[in-house]
């Protein structure tokens, strides 16, 4: 039967029938019709000489349900013996097969014993896809979850999502594991991420790894318990699943890790090459470049983001105060233009490892050179302007709300779009 083409359940119709010295068994052993028993005139009850049948029934090959009045039931979930069954609107017993229901806007698969699937993965060969069924065997995970007008191909495999899509000269694929997904993370929590990565990782790819000539990139999102948040190893980020289930709308925790695998990259002809934070000024520059990359690419603009999170304006680290997340928005901000892109100098300086921590004046003067507005100029004088600039460096980043525009937004409506290029 053509998923598309199942009859509609309009109501959440379940008949309980747990009943005292029957058992499942009944249900693919009934005996046919005997000679005592008979159809009621329309056709819709059942009974024999005792009284009405109650129950499962098999006649002529199919296996009917008949409720405590005799009557044959119909288009309706059935409770039995602790599995769930569905009857069509015929009374059949749908087997490896799907049922929609309205009310819950949601499918249900039966397997061969008719009994409903929950909690667990099912192949279907008319959609060469598997499909996840919830706790309470719902579908959660399937095509149908995700947009294919976006051009992004999905395709659901046994406890794996992956997603692939051409952007310029790249092939781009994520592939989120759910091997050790212990349900903390929701579906559409899942689908969210996914939807974070398409919206913000090919720019950051675009702008921040073009050194690579490798014609694709993949991306691993892990779904799993885990300490802490996340962590990123590589291109493989693990996902907190119980950080996930108690931190529901912290997305950009997520755009964070992405910001992390773009400053380890493998470049043809050197190997790996990534950032040593031993060779930062503050090795919290690995931190702030992620950062970074978490406000300016913003899930949805930030709408989940800036209700709770902050730019730090500085963030000290010993004698020195460059160290800062909203330094380098700033900076970007005011000094980028079409032919100089400060963040892209910042994360070519901290990758190329030339200098040692008791050098970054020197390092500075490197990251300026390319703007002929900061060229020649010490990062203490640039700091200062940064911190004089009260009206940016000082401005509320939260808002407490979701959707909200924060006042530093206010103030600088074009900043994530000027921004995240």
């Amino acid at each position: 039967m053509n998923k598309k083409l199942l009859s509609i359940i309009s109501t959440m119709a379940a008949v309980t029938a747990i009943l005292p010295g029957m058992n499942l068994g009944a249900f693919n052993t009934a005996p046919s019709l005997t000679a005592n028993a008979e159809w009621s005139a329309d056709g819709t009850m059942f009974y024999n000489g005792n009284g009405y049948y109650t129950g499962w029934h098999l006649i002529d090959g199919e296996n009917y349900f008949f409720d405590s009045n005799g009557n044959k039931v119909t288009s309706s979930f059935i409770d039995w013996n602790g599995n769930t069954y569905y009857v069509d609107e015929n009374g059949h017993s749908i087997k490896n097969d799907w049922a929609f229901n309205e009310a819950f806007n949601s499918y249900y698969y039966f397997n061969s014993l008719g009994r409903m699937v929950k909690n667990d993965w099912i192949y279907d060969p008319n959609y060469n896809s598997y499909y996840y069924l919830g706790l309470d065997g719902k579908e959660e995970f399937g095509p149908e979850l995700f947009d294919s007008s976006t051009g992004i191909s999905t395709t659901i495999g046994y406890k794996t999502i992956t997603q692939t899509k051409k952007i310029g000269d790249t092939n781009f694929k994520l592939v989120i594991d759910l091997r050790f997904w212990a349900h903390g993370a929701e579906p559409y929590q899942i689908k969210n991420i996914a939807d974070l990565y398409w919206g913000c990782y090919p720019k950051m790819y675009n702008r921040f790894v073009k050194d690579v000539s490798a014609s694709e990139d993949v991306m691993y999102i892990h779904i799993k318990p885990c300490g802490g948040t996340a962590g990123t190893g590589g291109h493989d980020i693990d996902i907190n699943d119980d950080w996930a289930k108690g931190t529901k709308d912290d997305y950009d925790a997520v755009t964070h890790e992405l910001g992390h695998t773009l400053q380890n990259r493998y470049i043809e002809g050197k190997g790996w090459d990534g950032w040593d934070g031993t060779k930062c000024e503050h090795s919290d520059f690995i931190e702030n470049f992620a950062d970074y990359c978490r406000y300016v690419y913003a899930y949805n603009d930030g709408y989940y983001n800036d209700k709770s999170w902050n730019p730090e304006k500085i963030k000290a680290n010993g004698e020195s105060t460059h160290n800062s997340i909203r330094f380098l928005i700033w900076l970007d901000y005011k000094y980028s233009t079409t032919e100089y892109d400060p963040i892209v100098a910042f994360s070519d300086v901290c990758r190329s490892q030339k200098y040692s921590s008791y050098n970054w004046n020197t390092a500075w003067s490197k990251i300026f050179e390319g703007s002929v507005a900061l060229k020649n100029r010490t990062i203490s004088n640039v700091w200062n302007e940064y911190e004089n600039d009260t009206y940016f460096s000082d401005a509320k980043s939260t808002t407490g709300g979701y959707g909200i525009k924060s006042e530093l937004m206010q103030r600088y409506p074009d900043l994530r779009s000027k921004l995240a290029r």
